[in-house]
Formats: structure tokens, sequence, C-alpha cells
């Protein structure tokens, strides 16, 4: 879960260090892209103390449990040996509710990563050195700082649709990966319940899970988490 203040050291398992910037991103952009309400947004410092970078994060619990359940799943997959050298990219993607059944994607924030293969006995552990920790202090510094800058850049949210209504906007999130992974992620993965939102904050429960090809590559997306 994002913490509340930036703390004085980097996650030493450099899973959970990809997890919580991920996190922290996928908030950002929410409230950039102005997908809920500013109003449930507060400013926080992500990153070590003396270089935290502020970031805008949800105070909203069944926004921040949804985003959470889904990123474990994400890294249930990752902490799997056989699994996580297959999977290279995260993507948030932004989707349209069009009023005729419709979910086309307006935008897509995709994080491409690569683990190394594990050469140790520390049963599959990916930790970060002491040696790399400053290095990687300032490229997290770096990669946020690009963030909020490339975010305050854009303009308005697109529709892909044009409705009579104000639109209606949402998100899910997708792994890339291979054809063997897909299927049994697909079997695996903890698939989230997904809490529908609208601006007004009622509305139902709903879920949703599918796998997508993509061609030419045969890249397997998997859209495990959408609102």
């Amino acid at each position: 879960m994002l913490k509340k203040k930036s703390g004085s050291t980097l996650r030493h398992d450099l899973r959970d260090l990809l997890i919580e910037i991920l996190e922290a991103c996928v908030h950002h952009i929410l409230a950039s892209r102005s997908i809920y309400p500013q109003s449930i947004f507060t400013q926080r410092l992500f990153g070590p103390v003396q270089g935290g970078v502020p970031i805008m994060a949800s105070e909203h619990p069944d926004i921040n449990s949804f985003i959470v359940e889904g990123l474990i799943g994400f890294k249930e997959a990752i902490i799997n040996p056989s699994l996580s050298n297959t999977i290279d990219q995260f993507d948030l993607v932004i989707i349209q509710n069009a009023d005729n059944g419709q979910e086309p994607v307006v935008e897509t924030y995709a994080f491409q990563f690569a683990f190394y293969p594990v050469q140790s006995d520390t049963d599959g552990d990916v930790y970060l050195k002491e040696k790399d920790r400053i290095a990687a202090e300032q490229n997290i510094r770096a990669l946020m700082l690009s963030l909020t800058s490339r975010m305050a850049e854009l303009g308005p949210l697109k529709p892909k649709i044009e409705e009579t209504n104000e639109p209606d906007y949402s998100f899910n999130f997708r792994i890339h990966t291979s054809e063997h992974t897909a299927q049994r992620i697909s079997e695996d993965l903890r698939w989230c319940k997904v809490p529908a939102i609208p601006r007004n904050f009622g509305g139902t429960i709903q879920s949703l899970s599918l796998i997508h090809i993509s061609e030419p590559t045969r890249r397997y997306a998997i859209s495990y988490a959408v609102f």
C-alpha cells in the first residue's frame, strides 16, 4: 500500500520496489487525467525523505483497495521464477464507458521492465544491492519527475465516442507476456472484484477478465482488473 510519508530507504526486494513505483504512478495518473473527482486526491511525497517527489494520491478506500488488489495479482505473477522472466510490461489503460456498452481504449500508459535470470540461493529473491542504492534513488526520482512533468503537459482526455452526456472514464490493468504464461496466469491469478464508482460514488459491483492477443508479435496482454 502506498506510504503516506516518504520512506528513508527503498524496498529491499526489487519486485516490491516495482510494485510501489507502479502504485504511485497509477494514483498520480488517475488524478492527473481526472478519472475521479479531484476532491478525493491529496498531495504526498514519494521516495526517500531527502528526495521525495510530490504526487497526487487517492484517499478513497474503495479505489485504493482495488489498486492494491490489482497490484497484488501482478506481484503474484512476478514473484514466480518460472513466470517473471516472460513478463515484460505492465499497462494502465484508460477506457471510456459508453452508453452503447462499448469500452474503447482512450489512453494507455506502458511500463516496461526486465528481470534477469536469478542466479542465487535466495529462493528467487531479487535484491537491491547496497552499492546500487544511490543510483536507484536517483533513477526513481528522475522517473517520477518525468511522469509528473509529462502529465502536466497533457490536454484533457478526448472521448473516442461522442455522447450527449459528460464522458465517463474508468481504467484497467494489463500484463504483457507469452502465450504459455498468459494461460497459466489466467488460471491462477486472483481476479479482482471491481467497485464501479461513478462521480457520485454510487453504483454496483462488477468484474471482468479478458485475454487479448496482440499481432504480429503474439504477445498476450491480460486485462485482469477494470473499473
